[in-house]
């Protein structure tokens, strides 16, 4: 994987561990939390692998193997699930967005090679391909659609925005609310993990640099 062009902007640290790769601050991680958690900021998360799923049975195939029901999730609809074993082991556990056409699976980086694998070991004759994306596919992370838009627009390859918005404070498809949104205790919580073609790192780099969006790490 290419070094992320974000390593560039001035003050940027690098950072350690799980996070290898990315920036963890820009010199301010507090005052970096602050400017994320009020909208204003991009977070730098190319080092995430992504997978796409593609063909009909995609759906119904994935839901057959995950914790979350997946086999209605809606074009643009976001999901969170685990995958499990035969033995009900957990596998894997990613963030789900489906366009309509691919279901795009983000995963941390060091697992998309084998989560690629090991799909494509359960596919039998179902009708569906599997394919590590992470080479041309990078995350970026903020808490609000305009912080992303500064630094580069929506990627919709089948008309719908891959942006996985975090659906913990969401009543989903199904499912039940326990609290009112008032008193949810992340009622105020609006991640979205947008992907895009690697190249537009540069371009959102760039809107950094040029103050059209604020920075935060990954520490923040």
């Amino acid at each position: 994987m290419t070094s992320s062009p974000f390593l560039a902007v001035p003050g940027a640290v690098v950072a350690e561990g799980v996070d290898a790769g990315i920036v963890g601050h820009y010199g301010g991680p507090i005052v970096e939390q602050r400017n994320l958690e009020r909208g204003e900021a991009i977070v730098d998360l190319s080092n995430r692998g992504v997978v796409s799923v593609t063909g009909p049975d995609r759906r119904s195939w994935l839901h057959s193997m995950a914790s979350q029901a997946l086999d209605r999730l809606q074009p643009g609809e976001s999901a969170e699930a685990l995958f499990l074993g035969a033995s009900g082991r957990i596998e894997h556990a990613v963030h789900v967005i489906d366009d309509g056409e691919t279901m795009w699976l983000i995963v941390e980086g060091a697992e998309a090679a084998p989560l690629a694998a090991w799909l494509d070991r359960m596919r039998f004759m179902l009708r569906v391909e599997v394919a590590d994306r992470s080479a041309e596919f990078a995350v970026l992370g903020a808490m609000s659609v305009e912080a992303l838009d500064a630094a580069t627009p929506a990627f919709t390859p089948a008309g719908i925005a891959l942006d996985w918005v975090d659906p913990w404070t969401a009543l989903t498809p199904g499912g039940y609310q326990y609290a009112h949104e008032a008193g949810h205790p992340a009622s105020a919580w609006h991640w979205i993990e947008r992907i895009v073609p690697r190249e537009a790192l540069a371009d959102a780099a760039a809107a950094v640099e040029a103050g059209r969006v604020a920075p935060a790490g990954s520490l923040a």
